[in-house]
Protein backbone atom coordinates (compact mmCIF):
# COMPACT_ATOMS: atom_id res chain seq x y z
CA UNK A 1 0.00 0.00 0.00
CA UNK A 2 2.85 2.39 1.03
CA UNK A 3 4.55 1.52 -2.50
CA UNK A 4 1.35 2.12 -4.49
CA UNK A 5 0.52 6.05 -2.58
CA UNK A 6 4.82 6.63 -3.24
CA UNK A 7 3.94 5.32 -6.83
CA UNK A 8 0.55 8.09 -7.05
CA UNK A 9 2.96 10.76 -5.27
CA UNK A 10 5.56 9.98 -8.27
CA UNK A 11 2.80 10.39 -10.84
CA UNK A 12 1.49 13.68 -9.50
CA UNK A 13 4.60 15.55 -9.43
CA UNK A 14 5.85 14.23 -13.26
CA UNK A 15 2.42 15.46 -13.98
CA UNK A 16 2.97 18.99 -12.29
CA UNK A 17 6.42 19.20 -13.29
CA UNK A 18 5.21 18.54 -17.04
CA UNK A 19 2.11 20.74 -17.25
CA UNK A 20 4.62 23.88 -15.51
CA UNK A 21 6.90 22.77 -18.53
CA UNK A 22 4.53 23.60 -20.82
CA UNK A 23 3.67 26.83 -19.95
CA UNK A 24 7.17 27.70 -19.61
CA UNK A 25 7.22 27.30 -23.49
CA UNK A 26 6.74 29.46 -26.20
CA UNK A 27 3.10 29.02 -27.55
CA UNK A 28 3.19 28.51 -31.43
CA UNK A 29 2.79 31.97 -33.24
CA UNK A 30 -0.22 31.84 -35.65
CA UNK A 31 0.60 34.25 -39.00
CA UNK A 32 -2.99 34.67 -40.63
CA UNK A 33 -2.97 36.40 -43.93
CA UNK A 34 -6.28 37.08 -45.82
CA UNK A 35 -5.67 38.07 -50.05
CA UNK A 36 -8.61 39.98 -51.33
CA UNK A 37 -9.54 39.51 -54.81
CA UNK A 38 -11.77 42.83 -55.31
CA UNK A 39 -12.06 42.09 -59.32
CA UNK A 40 -15.66 42.10 -60.67
CA UNK A 41 -16.53 39.49 -58.76
CA UNK A 42 -17.97 41.86 -56.25
CA UNK A 43 -20.48 42.58 -58.66
CA UNK A 44 -22.63 39.16 -58.46
CA UNK A 45 -25.59 39.52 -55.86
CA UNK A 46 -24.72 39.08 -52.55
CA UNK A 47 -20.72 38.42 -53.15
CA UNK A 48 -19.77 41.54 -51.27
CA UNK A 49 -21.74 40.23 -48.15
CA UNK A 50 -20.44 36.66 -48.55
CA UNK A 51 -16.85 38.28 -48.41
CA UNK A 52 -17.40 40.11 -45.74
CA UNK A 53 -18.85 37.19 -43.83
CA UNK A 54 -15.85 34.71 -44.78
CA UNK A 55 -13.43 37.43 -43.48
CA UNK A 56 -15.24 37.66 -40.12
CA UNK A 57 -15.40 34.04 -39.52
CA UNK A 58 -11.64 33.74 -40.34
CA UNK A 59 -10.94 36.83 -37.77
CA UNK A 60 -13.61 35.30 -34.89
CA UNK A 61 -12.33 31.64 -34.82
CA UNK A 62 -8.66 33.36 -34.83
CA UNK A 63 -9.51 36.00 -32.46
CA UNK A 64 -10.86 33.42 -29.97
CA UNK A 65 -8.17 31.40 -30.47
CA UNK A 66 -5.50 33.75 -29.26
CA UNK A 67 -7.96 34.34 -26.17
CA UNK A 68 -7.74 31.09 -25.58
CA UNK A 69 -3.62 31.19 -25.55
CA UNK A 70 -3.55 34.49 -23.46
CA UNK A 71 -5.52 32.96 -20.54
CA UNK A 72 -3.59 29.56 -21.46
CA UNK A 73 -0.42 31.25 -20.53
CA UNK A 74 -1.99 34.09 -17.61
CA UNK A 75 -2.36 37.08 -19.43
CA UNK A 76 1.96 36.79 -20.33
CA UNK A 77 1.53 39.10 -23.94
CA UNK A 78 5.27 39.02 -23.83
CA UNK A 79 4.93 35.30 -24.85
CA UNK A 80 2.25 35.45 -28.17
CA UNK A 81 3.84 36.79 -31.45
CA UNK A 82 0.52 36.38 -33.70
CA UNK A 83 0.03 38.38 -36.74
CA UNK A 84 -2.73 39.38 -38.73
CA UNK A 85 -3.48 41.16 -42.12
CA UNK A 86 -5.99 41.67 -44.73
CA UNK A 87 -3.67 42.09 -48.48
CA UNK A 88 -5.56 43.13 -51.66
CA UNK A 89 -4.42 41.59 -54.91
CA UNK A 90 -2.65 44.32 -57.43
CA UNK A 91 -5.11 45.53 -60.17
CA UNK A 92 -4.43 48.20 -62.49
CA UNK A 93 -6.06 52.22 -62.38
CA UNK A 94 -7.84 51.31 -58.71
CA UNK A 95 -9.54 54.36 -57.78
CA UNK A 96 -8.85 53.68 -54.10
CA UNK A 97 -5.40 53.55 -51.47
CA UNK A 98 -4.72 49.59 -51.38
CA UNK A 99 -1.90 50.62 -48.98
CA UNK A 100 -3.85 52.61 -46.85
CA UNK A 101 -6.48 49.99 -45.90
CA UNK A 102 -3.56 47.43 -45.95
CA UNK A 103 -2.10 49.27 -43.54
CA UNK A 104 -5.30 49.53 -40.74
CA UNK A 105 -6.43 46.15 -41.49
CA UNK A 106 -3.60 43.95 -39.69
CA UNK A 107 -2.14 44.26 -36.17
CA UNK A 108 0.62 42.52 -34.68
CA UNK A 109 1.92 41.45 -31.53
CA UNK A 110 5.50 42.22 -31.76
CA UNK A 111 4.76 44.72 -29.49
CA UNK A 112 5.37 43.63 -26.32
CA UNK A 113 2.70 45.20 -23.63
CA UNK A 114 -1.20 45.06 -22.32
CA UNK A 115 -2.13 48.46 -24.09
CA UNK A 116 -1.36 46.90 -27.79
CA UNK A 117 -2.82 43.43 -26.36
CA UNK A 118 -5.88 45.30 -25.85
CA UNK A 119 -6.11 47.03 -29.09
CA UNK A 120 -6.29 44.23 -30.20
CA UNK A 121 -8.55 42.45 -28.49
CA UNK A 122 -11.27 45.12 -27.86
CA UNK A 123 -10.92 47.77 -30.63
CA UNK A 124 -9.71 46.25 -33.74
CA UNK A 125 -12.49 44.13 -34.29
CA UNK A 126 -14.78 47.31 -34.49
CA UNK A 127 -12.25 49.01 -36.54
CA UNK A 128 -12.11 45.87 -38.80
CA UNK A 129 -16.24 46.08 -39.28
CA UNK A 130 -15.51 49.89 -40.15
CA UNK A 131 -12.85 49.48 -42.97
CA UNK A 132 -14.21 46.39 -44.39
CA UNK A 133 -17.31 48.33 -45.47
CA UNK A 134 -15.29 51.58 -46.30
CA UNK A 135 -12.91 49.28 -48.58
CA UNK A 136 -15.83 47.15 -49.96
CA UNK A 137 -17.84 50.38 -50.65
CA UNK A 138 -14.75 51.99 -52.78
CA UNK A 139 -13.57 48.65 -54.39
CA UNK A 140 -17.36 49.09 -56.10
CA UNK A 141 -16.51 52.15 -58.19
CA UNK A 142 -19.09 51.08 -61.16
CA UNK A 143 -21.75 48.63 -62.17
CA UNK A 144 -19.94 47.57 -65.59
CA UNK A 145 -17.61 44.57 -65.50
CA UNK A 146 -15.77 46.27 -68.02
CA UNK A 147 -14.69 48.93 -65.82
CA UNK A 148 -12.61 46.75 -63.91
CA UNK A 149 -9.14 44.61 -64.43
CA UNK A 150 -8.44 41.40 -63.04
CA UNK A 151 -6.93 40.57 -59.71
CA UNK A 152 -3.06 39.49 -60.10
CA UNK A 153 -2.95 36.94 -57.42
CA UNK A 154 -0.19 35.21 -59.24
CA UNK A 155 2.04 38.63 -58.65
CA UNK A 156 1.05 38.60 -54.75
CA UNK A 157 2.59 34.79 -54.58
CA UNK A 158 6.11 36.18 -56.87
CA UNK A 159 6.43 39.27 -55.15
CA UNK A 160 4.93 39.99 -51.88
CA UNK A 161 4.10 36.64 -50.07
CA UNK A 162 7.70 36.05 -49.43
CA UNK A 163 7.81 39.41 -47.03
CA UNK A 164 4.50 38.27 -45.07
CA UNK A 165 5.93 34.94 -43.94
CA UNK A 166 6.68 33.85 -40.67
CA UNK A 167 9.93 31.45 -41.49
CA UNK A 168 11.00 30.46 -38.14
CA UNK A 169 10.43 26.50 -36.80
CA UNK A 170 7.81 27.99 -33.78
CA UNK A 171 5.48 29.43 -36.45
CA UNK A 172 2.29 28.71 -38.91
CA UNK A 173 1.28 30.80 -41.78
CA UNK A 174 -2.04 30.37 -42.69
CA UNK A 175 -3.14 32.25 -46.18
CA UNK A 176 -7.35 32.88 -47.16
CA UNK A 177 -7.46 33.42 -50.53
CA UNK A 178 -11.08 35.35 -51.05
CA UNK A 179 -11.67 34.39 -55.20
CA UNK A 180 -13.87 33.30 -57.51
CA UNK A 181 -10.56 31.18 -58.13
CA UNK A 182 -10.17 32.19 -61.88
CA UNK A 183 -7.12 33.92 -62.59
CA UNK A 184 -7.03 36.55 -65.34
CA UNK A 185 -5.80 39.94 -65.99
CA UNK A 186 -3.87 41.89 -68.36
CA UNK A 187 0.11 42.53 -66.92
CA UNK A 188 1.66 39.56 -68.98
CA UNK A 189 2.48 40.51 -72.34
CA UNK A 190 5.31 37.42 -72.71
CA UNK A 191 5.00 34.92 -75.68
CA UNK A 192 4.33 32.19 -73.97
CA UNK A 193 1.66 30.18 -76.68
CA UNK A 194 4.24 27.62 -77.24
CA UNK A 195 3.40 26.22 -73.61
CA UNK A 196 0.94 24.93 -71.85
CA UNK A 197 1.42 27.24 -68.89
CA UNK A 198 0.89 30.61 -68.24
CA UNK A 199 -0.03 33.45 -65.69
CA UNK A 200 -3.70 33.37 -66.19
CA UNK A 201 -5.93 30.50 -66.85
CA UNK A 202 -6.82 31.29 -70.20
CA UNK A 203 -6.06 27.48 -71.20
CA UNK A 204 -9.22 26.22 -69.50
CA UNK A 205 -11.79 26.30 -72.58
CA UNK A 206 -8.60 23.35 -74.14
CA UNK A 207 -9.54 21.60 -70.92
CA UNK A 208 -13.73 21.70 -70.55
CA UNK A 209 -14.09 18.24 -71.98
CA UNK A 210 -14.59 14.20 -70.80
CA UNK A 211 -10.66 13.35 -71.07
CA UNK A 212 -9.59 16.62 -69.19
CA UNK A 213 -7.93 15.17 -66.22
CA UNK A 214 -6.02 13.21 -68.39
CA UNK A 215 -5.02 15.84 -71.09
CA UNK A 216 -3.99 18.21 -67.97
CA UNK A 217 -1.43 15.76 -66.49
CA UNK A 218 -0.14 14.55 -69.73
CA UNK A 219 -0.17 17.68 -71.76
CA UNK A 220 1.16 19.74 -68.50
CA UNK A 221 -1.42 22.07 -68.31
CA UNK A 222 -1.55 25.11 -65.97
CA UNK A 223 -0.16 27.75 -63.96
CA UNK A 224 3.59 28.77 -64.82
CA UNK A 225 5.31 27.69 -61.37
CA UNK A 226 7.14 29.95 -59.65
CA UNK A 227 10.76 29.92 -58.05
CA UNK A 228 9.32 29.91 -54.13
CA UNK A 229 9.00 27.48 -51.97
CA UNK A 230 6.33 27.70 -48.86
CA UNK A 231 6.45 24.69 -46.96
CA UNK A 232 5.45 26.17 -44.06
CA UNK A 233 2.03 27.38 -45.00
CA UNK A 234 -1.39 26.32 -45.43
CA UNK A 235 -3.48 27.57 -48.09
CA UNK A 236 -8.23 27.84 -48.51
CA UNK A 237 -9.24 29.05 -51.20
CA UNK A 238 -12.69 29.98 -50.54
CA UNK A 239 -16.10 31.77 -52.43
CA UNK A 240 -15.18 29.87 -55.50
CA UNK A 241 -17.50 30.41 -58.46
CA UNK A 242 -17.42 27.98 -60.93
CA UNK A 243 -19.22 28.37 -64.80
CA UNK A 244 -21.34 26.18 -65.41
CA UNK A 245 -19.51 23.24 -66.69
CA UNK A 246 -19.72 19.84 -65.56
CA UNK A 247 -16.37 19.82 -64.61
CA UNK A 248 -15.31 23.51 -63.92
CA UNK A 249 -15.02 22.85 -60.21
CA UNK A 250 -12.34 19.74 -60.27
CA UNK A 251 -10.38 21.28 -63.01
CA UNK A 252 -10.12 24.59 -60.95
CA UNK A 253 -9.02 22.71 -57.74
CA UNK A 254 -6.67 20.30 -59.85
CA UNK A 255 -4.95 23.74 -61.59
CA UNK A 256 -4.55 25.55 -57.79
CA UNK A 257 -3.32 22.43 -56.47
CA UNK A 258 -0.53 21.90 -58.78
CA UNK A 259 0.39 25.22 -58.81
CA UNK A 260 0.57 25.37 -54.64
CA UNK A 261 2.29 22.18 -54.41
CA UNK A 262 5.07 23.31 -57.11
CA UNK A 263 5.78 25.75 -54.51
CA UNK A 264 6.45 23.10 -51.67
CA UNK A 265 2.81 23.30 -50.16
CA UNK A 266 1.62 20.28 -48.11
CA UNK A 267 -1.72 18.99 -50.70
CA UNK A 268 -2.90 18.20 -46.92
CA UNK A 269 -2.44 22.02 -46.29
CA UNK A 270 -4.79 22.83 -49.28
CA UNK A 271 -7.83 23.69 -48.70
CA UNK A 272 -11.26 25.12 -51.28
CA UNK A 273 -14.56 25.92 -51.10
CA UNK A 274 -17.54 27.31 -53.51
CA UNK A 275 -19.49 29.99 -53.18
CA UNK A 276 -22.64 28.29 -51.82
CA UNK A 277 -23.00 27.93 -47.87
CA UNK A 278 -21.97 30.43 -45.02
CA UNK A 279 -21.97 27.49 -43.03
CA UNK A 280 -20.00 25.29 -44.63
CA UNK A 281 -17.14 27.88 -45.46
CA UNK A 282 -17.42 28.49 -41.52
CA UNK A 283 -16.85 25.01 -40.73
CA UNK A 284 -13.75 25.01 -43.12
CA UNK A 285 -12.00 27.90 -41.68
CA UNK A 286 -13.16 26.38 -38.06
CA UNK A 287 -11.36 23.29 -39.33
CA UNK A 288 -8.00 25.14 -40.67
CA UNK A 289 -7.09 26.95 -37.84
CA UNK A 290 -8.50 24.40 -35.26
Amino acid sequence: MKNVASLLLLLILISSCGNKSELEKKPVSRNVIILLDLSDRILLENQIARDKSTINAIFQTYLNSIKDTIVAYDKEFNRISDKFSVRIAYQKNIPYDKQHFENILQFDFARKDANNAKFILQEFPKQLSTELDNLYNAAKFSDNSKDYHGADIWKFFSEDLDNLISDDDNSINYLFIITDGYLYFENYKENIKQTNRRPDMQFLSELRNKNWEEKFDKEDWGLIPLNKQFPNLKVCVLEIAPNDFWNEFDLLKKVWSKWLTEMGIDRNNIYFSKSENTEVTTSLVKKVLR
